[in-house]
């Protein structure tokens, strides 16, 4: 049996604060409300039609069974770091909100039950969408992550 176990060191860090002097917000509809379109919070003005919104993460992670052996397993703890972009557009007419970005996800394994480390891991991450009618009753997400 396999068991990954998480454990969220930091949070997403927001640097718009920083650049635009704004409060970053998660997305949150009030209960009862009326429903608004995803935001990922105020993020930093890349003039007048875009947002960018910087994030980082940091993890320790357990895993029971590193290698997916039958037998002689292997477990480790590691160490994961997330870096992080989207850019996002505003609402054009309230009709259509798109959104790109891209991280990165670097795993360190820190200790192992054998003494045998598995190799560091760097990934590489991309993704895309489009929200048609992000406001209304019917809203319609066409994504893909890589």
């Amino acid at each position: 049996m396999r068991i990954r176990l998480q454990f969220v060191a930091l949070a997403i860090i927001a640097l718009a604060t920083v650049a635009g002097g704004g409060v970053a917000s998660a997305q949150s509809t009030a209960a009862g409300g009326a429903p608004s379109a995803p935001t990922l919070g105020d993020g930093i003005a890349l003039g007048s039609r875009f947002l960018l919104h910087v994030g980082a993460g940091a993890e320790l992670r357990y895993d029971s069974n590193v290698f997916y052996q039958t037998a002689n397993t292997t477990q480790g703890l590691a160490l994961r770091l997330t870096p992080n972009f989207t850019i996002e557009s505003r609402s054009i007419g309230q009709k259509v909100l798109f959104h790109i970005g891209a991280g990165l996800d670097y795993r360190e394994w820190l200790v192992s039950s054998t003494g045998r480390r598995p190799p560091r891991q760097f990934n590489v991450q991309a993704g895309t969408g489009l929200t048609i009618l992000p406001v209304g009753p019917v809203t319609i997400d066409l994504y893909d992550n890589f």
